[in-house]
């Protein structure tokens, strides 16, 4: 069993257009060896309104192979600008129903790729932010 007593958080935040048009994907390599558990996952500092026609931006986190293997995809809407910022733990608490259907695996297996895939908002798209995850890495 892995051990978090650490509880270093590690961010890979990073700035996201997410009325571009197109999607951006953030490989984050897993160090060698450790395993990780994924503490949080959404957005923050949201610099332009969100907005889509069609759809709205989304965030999952996943592999390669399955976009949303560790968090669902998460549907900011147009709530983000509002509160600065919507992440999962800023919208539900772990005991709610959300918290669950959200953090579909929150144990990150060792050397892989943690994929986080931030999906542009599509007809007439607006939207900019800090988008990404919240890891801490096993001991």
């Amino acid at each position: 069993m892995a051990s978090y007593d650490s509880g270093r958080i590690r961010d890979y935040w990073m700035l996201v257009d997410y009325g571009a048009g197109a999607d951006t994907l953030q490989h984050i390599d897993t160090p060698k060896g450790k395993q990780g558990f994924l503490w949080d996952y959404g957005c923050h500092t949201v610099t332009e309104a969100f907005a889509g026609s069609s759809t709205t931006p989304i965030i999952s986190v996943g592999t390669t192979a399955n976009a949303d293997a560790y968090g669902e995809e998460f549907d900011y809407g147009t709530a983000a600008v509002a509160a600065g910022g919507k992440t999962i733990r800023s919208t539900y608490a772990e005991t709610d129903a959300g918290w669950a259907t959200y953090m579909v695996d929150q144990n990150l297996p060792a050397d892989t790729v943690v994929m986080v895939s931030h999906v542009a908002a599509t007809g007439s798209p607006a939207g900019t932010a800090i988008g990404g995850v919240s890891i801490i890495w096993a001991d």
